[in-house]
């Protein structure tokens, strides 16, 4: 007969929770680059402004990842974690621009284009954008780094990651959104 064994080690379980971030880590940026290019679509119908949106999306992405790597962070399971929130939130501000320059109305008469196409309809719609939805972003950017910078002051090491990633990530997701997103849709949109 074969004896019992009783396995006593937490080792175990903490490798199970270490490869399922890590999977985690692995597939997130798939599936949530998937998930904002059909949520983006979708919303305006417009490929344009979804591949701007991606575009703003994946420079956030990069640019969050390479400070993380700059900074010196080994990549370990809270780190994989951060990153799979990074990239989350790294989507919502663009998002909500996107849909404001997608609603808003290219000017008939008046206006800097006079009624013309061109340019001058995708600056209007940009500047409707921007002045419909950016006190409502810069309040949501206010309200999210400041609460999530009270984590900085946290002696547990993964709240101060987590914390340092939310506050750097929205600083990153709303500049992006603001410069990039809209120089793009006042360049190449609808």
């Amino acid at each position: 007969a074969v004896p019992r064994v009783l396995q006593a080690s937490d080792i175990w379980n903490r490798m199970g929770v270490e490869e399922s971030v890590r999977y985690t880590a692995k597939v997130s940026p798939g599936v949530s680059f998937a998930a904002a290019a059909v949520i983006t679509f979708a919303a305006t119908r417009s490929w344009r402004i979804t591949l701007a949106a991606l575009a703003t999306i994946g420079a956030g992405v990069v640019l969050m990842l390479a400070a993380l790597v700059g900074v010196g962070w080994e990549f370990g399971v809270v780190e994989e974690l951060c990153v799979t929130l990074l990239i989350g939130s790294s989507i919502d501000y663009c998002i909500h621009l996107a849909m404001a320059y997608s609603e808003a109305e290219p000017p008939t008469s008046g206006g800097s284009s006079g009624g013309k196409g061109g340019v001058d309809v995708r600056g209007d719609r940009t500047l409707a954008a921007l002045q419909s939805m950016a006190p409502t972003l810069s309040g949501a950017a206010a309200t999210t780094a400041l609460s999530s910078a009270m984590l900085l002051a946290c002696q547990v090491e993964v709240l101060v990651k987590i914390g340092a990633t939310i506050v750097a990530n929205t600083v990153v997701g709303y500049a992006l959104s603001l410069l990039l997103f809209t120089a793009l849709m006042a360049t190449f949109g609808d």
